[in-house]
């Protein structure tokens, strides 16, 4: 099953949800909006790219940017932002969705760091986190 295919069937889904994604996993938001149907699933999509941006949706400061603590105060701001957008729907078929991940910049980084985590119900789940070690790091291992 590919991609598009498991997003049309969210999308065809009783499912509603809000997803907020910073960083790295910012683009996650474009792969569900263009696969049609997204309206049906998706109630808001928020991306609050800047830090101060960040500081503002989430009403303070983080001490990480990226990291499961951050990311799950966004999910649960994103679930608390679609039980009051659609108060039609079965509060068991709403949920939050938020992605954060570390981005290639301009400097050297060690590791790239990103979680995704589903908000239902006051209950949380950590879909992934997502831990990698650069390239260059796992070659020199291997030579050494």
């Amino acid at each position: 099953m590919n991609l598009a295919k498991k997003i049309k069937d969210i999308h065809e889904s009783i499912f509603k949800f809000v997803i907020v994604s910073s960083g790295g996993g910012s683009n996650a938001i474009g792969t569900l909006l263009k696969v049609p149907g997204a309206s049906n699933s998706i109630l808001e999509a928020y991306i609050p790219y800047a830090k101060e941006s960040l500081d503002f949706y989430l009403m303070r400061k983080p001490e990480s940017y990226c990291s499961l603590d951050t990311t799950t105060r966004m999910a649960a701001r994103a679930y608390s932002a679609a039980k009051k957008i659609d108060q039609q729907s079965d509060i068991k078929n709403l949920f939050g969705i938020a992605i954060t991940a570390t981005l290639s910049t301009n400097y050297e980084k060690e590791e790239i760091i990103g979680f995704i985590l589903l908000y239902k119900q006051e209950i949380f789940q950590n879909l992934y986190p997502v831990h990698w070690r650069k390239e260059k790091d796992l070659e020199n291992k291997k030579k050494n």
